[in-house]
């Protein structure tokens, strides 16, 4: 998400985005080495998360705007789980017209689970490779 961010504002979202991530895991004891070594570096940092959030919501007009901070981010989402609609019936629609009992559909990220969904859904076998 911080490479799609095309503001500070929305960088400043992101960071307290991850920092707060942190904090959830760390109190349900669900942290990796790495995010721990993550934490430890940035610990002061995310020890000031609700002063950080107040001066994020003073510097684009107050907590009232909260959610136009988090609009373009809703928006991303809705027009991906979009995109794996019209990806999966493109996809199937393919799969009729060939007339041939295999075929192939490659995703990732986001869009793995809505399409694994569907696909069970239909009743179709699948196999999903973990990113390694």
């Amino acid at each position: 998400m911080e490479r799609t961010a095309t503001d500070s504002t929305q960088r400043a979202l992101h960071q307290l985005t991850k920092h707060l991530s942190l904090v959830e895991k760390l109190v349900t004891q669900r942290l990796g080495h790495q995010e721990w070594a993550y934490y430890q570096t940035h610990r002061a940092e995310i020890r000031q998360l609700p002063q950080r959030l107040q001066e994020l919501c003073t510097e684009v007009g107050g907590l009232q705007d909260f959610p136009s901070l988090v609009m373009e981010f809703e928006q991303f989402y809705t027009l991906a789980s979009h995109r794996d609609h019209t990806l999966l019936k493109n996809f199937l629609r393919k799969l009729v017209e060939s007339k041939d009992p295999q075929a192939l559909v490659v995703t990732g990220g986001f869009h793995t689970q809505g399409v694994t969904e569907r696909l069970r859904r239909e009743g179709f076998s699948y196999v999903v490779f973990p990113k390694s």
